[in-house]
């Protein structure tokens, strides 16, 4: 319910159109890289999954996994 929300809202108050891939599952969330260089990300096997949904073409919006629903 929430993807759908946050999804219409950003296409009818806004105008911005939208694709959501949602999933479930433990990931890394912090900084990687050197001293020098060095980047805040969100990585594990749930992220790359959620990037797959979102790219599907004829996506309607929102896609998750079966753990999601």
């Amino acid at each position: 319910p929430t993807c759908r929300l946050i999804h219409s809202t950003l296409v009818s108050d806004i105008g911005v159109d939208n694709q959501i891939g949602a999933t479930l599952g433990k990931v890394y969330c912090g900084v990687v890289g050197g001293v020098d260089r060095h980047e805040f990300a969100v990585l594990g096997p749930s992220v790359n999954l959620a990037a797959r949904l979102m790219a599907q073409k004829n996506h309607p919006g929102v896609l998750v996994d079966d753990l999601v629903r």
